[in-house]
């Protein structure tokens, strides 16, 4: 383990700004690299004299000194194909890995690391019972001894009444 971890610690530092690209992926929207369509139009509305409108804002007539400059700029974006569609998804994937994996390692070093531990070994205890039970069996094996007297002599009264509770839950005799 001691030689692994100069390794991984050098692959993240030699591989540059991939991994800030990985981990920022779920952060940013889908990219699109070119546009199916743009449309840029510019138009220039100059009167000499007083103008009037219509209901819509277009100039019926034009008398005085009048000046419209519009601009306008509209782009439709392409589909992206199947290929794109699936790399955008794996990137996104490892972007949530990298943060996943950066949240566990940040919560086990701060004093978290029971709560992993409770996940993993049950929330009632089983890594508890499942030891005493496995502990009893080999004693009955070493010592040859009885399985129920060893059982027995293995496990303390809080396991004992978690698996009464069990038998009685489950029906087993």
């Amino acid at each position: 383990m001691k030689k692994w971890l100069p390794i991984l610690l050098m692959c993240f530092m030699l591989q540059g700004c991939s991994l800030l690209k990985i981990a920022t992926a779920p952060l940013q929207a889908v990219k699109n690299s070119v546009p199916q369509s743009t449309e840029q139009s510019k138009a220039k509305t100059i009167c000499s004299k007083d103008a009037v409108f219509n209901e819509a804002g277009m100039i019926i007539s034009c008398g005085g000194k009048y000046y419209n400059y519009n601009q306008n700029y509209e782009q439709t974006d392409r589909k992206l194909t199947l290929r794109e569609k699936i790399a955008q998804f794996i990137t996104h994937g490892a972007g949530y890995l990298v943060w996943g994996f950066v949240i566990i390692v940040l919560l086990s070093s701060f004093g978290f690391g029971w709560v992993v531990q409770a996940f993993f070994n049950g929330v009632f205890g089983t890594g508890r019972v499942l030891k005493q039970v496995v502990q009893g069996i080999q004693d009955a094996r070493k010592n040859n001894k009885e399985i129920n007297q060893a059982l027995s002599e293995a496990m303390d009264e809080k396991t004992k009444e978690e698996i009464a509770k069990l038998k009685q839950k489950e029906n087993i005799k």
